[in-house]
């Protein structure tokens, strides 16, 4: 189907344009996750003469010609026969995971600082095939906002991604994100035939689709085969193109007096300024002022990346240890121990933003002596006045206590929670269920 082209370049504005290089580099470094941030930091490397990896000092690869005023920089590709190739090619065709594609849409789609909060929210729970999986009234909490906050957010951002269907709720919705962006000129009457008749497409029933819709033939089978060319899984090309192997963020020793964080030693790439590179600069052996120059803003882009990688490494760090600290009875006690935790919490406990703690939140993993979790399972914002434990187990109850023969249906659920002052969604009602490892009600019924 035609792409819808990017039009909006010079309209929708960075969010890291009017910081500080080094502030703005600190803000993309800290949402990253290892896997992601050890790339990053190779790329850097790769880019910058004036930076190298203590543990990887291959990477710090001697390049015949590092500076070329009057075109592009050039990039040997290993072979040893003198070829050279355009290096910036290379690293846009290498593969990107998911989630460090879903990062650079937001960047380039978040109109302001509380759009690109919101979107970071919602991308944490976009599962591999591209769809979101948690209700918008499940992510609210987490960052105190409404659900038709969120339903703006994701509609005025998520909904502009790339590949078009990134962050729908179903497939219905995944198939018309994609026929907007197509632009189609019978827009109106494929996205009624998505909503009402997408049983009829699948089976290619162009007879009973024309009928449903008093169209003709013709046009029901133009429609089949429109939807039919959509992509039913939005982010299918990164399935293929990457499955990183689960890697941990940081590690955590619980004992019974206190709690250390530290990072996993793979999570901890290490740049540093090259030395050879800076005494070359000061050596004042170069040929003409315009290298020298060249020189000076490679060692400052340097030293800005270097400063925010710190600051990014310093500030997850603290994050991180206050959350657990502020579970630490779940390390003793379990499930039940673990007490209501939001961001603004932790937010007000280390000198930090919400923001600031959503974004090093994010994605990161910490294993500890019960196993490998996201720092995110750590926060159970309340809903009702209760935490989200808190809720599972009244589920788990409900549903123990319940008649074999009739068992209770998700609306049973939320009527039977309503009555104890839980007001929640009958879609979160589902996905607790499923969190509990509960089948449906139709599958739990016994004669």
């Amino acid at each position: 189907m035609p792409q819808t082209p990017k039009t909006q370049i010079a309209q929708v504005p960075r969010l890291t344009t009017t910081l500080a290089p080094r502030l703005g580099r600190y803000f993309d470094l800290l949402p990253l996750q290892v896997e992601q941030l050890q790339q990053t930091v190779q790329d850097a490397v790769e880019a910058n003469p004036f930076l190298m990896v203590e543990e990887l000092k291959d990477l710090t690869i001697e390049r015949p010609s590092f500076y070329q005023p009057k075109g592009r920089r050039a990039w040997d590709d290993g072979e040893g026969d003198g070829t050279y190739h355009d290096r910036d090619a290379w690293l846009a065709e290498r593969p990107k995971s998911l989630q460090s594609h879903l990062l650079d849409e937001l960047r380039f789609h978040a109109h302001n600082e509380r759009d690109f909060e919101l979107g970071l929210a919602i991308v944490g729970e976009i599962n591999e095939d591209g769809f979101l999986e948690a209700p918008l009234e499940g992510i609210a909490p987490w960052v105190e906002a409404s659900s038709q906050e969120l339903e703006d957010a994701l509609e005025r951002v998520i909904f502009k991604f790339e590949p078009a269907g990134i962050g729908a709720r179903d497939l219905r919705e995944a198939l018309a994100i994609q026929i907007k962006a197509g632009q189609h000129k019978d827009e109106e009457l494929l996205l009624s035939a998505i909503a009402r008749y997408l049983d009829l497409i699948s089976k290619r029933d162009a007879p009973a689709l024309s009928r449903k819709m008093n169209i003709t033939e013709d046009q029901a089978s133009e429609i089949i085969d429109i939807v039919e060319a959509l992509e039913p899984v939005p982010a299918r090309s990164f399935q293929q193109e990457y499955n990183p192997p689960l890697t941990v963020d940081l590690v955590a020793e619980v004992d019974e007096e206190r709690i250390k964080v530290a990072y996993a030693r793979e999570a901890t790439p290490k740049p540093l300024i090259n030395r050879e590179y800076v005494a070359l600069l000061e050596g004042g052996g170069l040929a003409s002022e315009e290298e020298r120059r060249f020189l000076r803003e490679k060692l400052a882009s340097a030293k800005d990346f270097l400063w925010a990688f710190e600051r990014r490494q310093e500030t997850v760090l603290t994050v991180a240890q206050a959350v657990l600290e502020s579970q630490r009875k779940f390390f003793t006690k379990g499930d039940k121990a673990m007490r209501p935790l939001k961001l603004s919490d932790i937010a007000e406990g280390v000198g930090y933003s919400i923001s600031t703690v959503s974004r090093a939140v994010a994605g990161k993993k910490v294993e500890t002596p019960l196993g490998i979790f996201r720092l995110k399972f750590f926060f159970s914002p309340k809903v009702s006045g209760r935490s989200r434990r808190e809720i599972l187990e009244v589920i788990s109850r409900l549903v123990e206590k319940e008649s074999p023969g009739k068992p209770l249906v998700d609306k049973e659920l939320v009527q039977a929670l309503s009555r104890q002052g839980i007001e929640i969604a009958r879609r979160t009602v589902a996905k607790y269920r499923r969190l509990l490892g509960i089948p449906p009600a139709s599958r739990r019924r016994r004669r």
